[in-house]
């Protein structure tokens, strides 16, 4: 019988994939959070994310779109969200708190900011450009 030389947890390969980040940006407001709570409520979104690649460089909106098809929801599309975010990774959305990323992730250019409420946002780093979601 053949034995693995190794195992990992699939939650735990999608967040080496990605480089992952946690509080990034280090606000203290989210230490309230263990390691455990941040990588539950990032791990799926991320998944998504390093799913939306077949190998290849996509653009912001394929991506965006391979992740709403895996959700089987409309994340990314038709949300009208009006937010902004920033080279950091903040979201800032008019009449609320700013929000800092609980993680950011990066595969194949494209960064991957995932925050509380369920809150997604792909940017690209190089153009500035982005798209928000929300996966809950």
């Amino acid at each position: 019988m053949n034995q693995p030389i190794f195992q990992m947890d699939p939650s735990e390969l999608v967040l080496a994939i990605v480089d992952a980040k946690f509080n990034p940006n280090q606000d203290k407001s989210l230490n309230i959070y263990s390691q455990a709570d941040l990588k539950e409520m990032t791990v799926i979104p991320l998944s998504f994310f390093v799913h939306a690649f077949d190998g290849e460089k996509h653009s912001l909106d394929t991506v965006a779109r391979q992740m709403d098809e895996q959700y089987s929801g409309r994340g990314f599309s038709g949300n009208g969200m009006q937010v902004h975010i920033t080279s950091k990774g903040v979201w800032k959305s008019k009449g609320d708190s700013d929000l800092n990323p609980l993680v950011l992730g990066r595969c194949n250019g494209l960064e991957c900011y995932v925050y509380e409420y369920g809150l997604v946002a792909l940017r690209n780093p190089e153009t500035g450009a982005y798209k928000v979601a929300r996966f809950d």
